[in-house]
């Protein structure tokens, strides 16, 4: 286990003894290298550009949650090699203004991008063939959003 930062503790419960934690701005982002997964955020980071590898291991998914609530965060870039973004994935990331999703990218699930109440601009490449439920629910400030030709379903429940 690599420890940088603080809030270790509090979230030690949660967190498997092999995850990775990556100091970004404001505190850590934690990643499980067995899965290639962004597992979790701790709700002070203001700011996460997340690499293409981490000690070695591709990024390949951004996990159900990992920055839920995370409300203080303005910049946030996912590496390409991301092919997921998991349910509730960037809820309630209040301060993010816009969002570039990997051109490979293949899956949003449900609920991603819900409470982003400042959220105004999303870009989904075309590699997305797969939008689930009330992804933007909540997204008071979106302006517009283009889906892509490839999209072969939206959830709807």
């Amino acid at each position: 286990l690599i420890f940088l930062g603080q809030g270790y503790k509090q979230y030690a419960d949660d967190i498997a003894t092999s995850d990775t934690v990556i100091a970004v701005t404001g505190d850590n982002i934690y990643f499980n290298e067995a899965t290639g997964e962004i597992i979790y955020c701790d709700k002070t980071v203001t700011k996460a550009i997340i690499p293409e590898k981490i000690n070695g291991v591709n990024v390949t998914k951004i996990g159900n949650n990992a920055f839920e609530g995370c409300t203080q965060i303005t910049e946030l870039v996912i590496p390409e090699g991301v092919t997921s973004i998991g349910i509730y994935a960037f809820a309630e990331c209040r301060s993010l203004e816009r969002f570039v999703i990997p051109d490979t990218v293949t899956s949003v699930n449900n609920h991603a991008f819900e409470g982003c109440i400042n959220l105004k601009e999303i870009v989904i490449p075309d590699s997305v063939t797969y939008i689930g439920s009330y992804i933007f629910e909540y997204c008071k400030s979106l302006e517009s959003i283009k889906i892509p030709e490839e999209v072969t379903s939206i959830y709807s429940s």
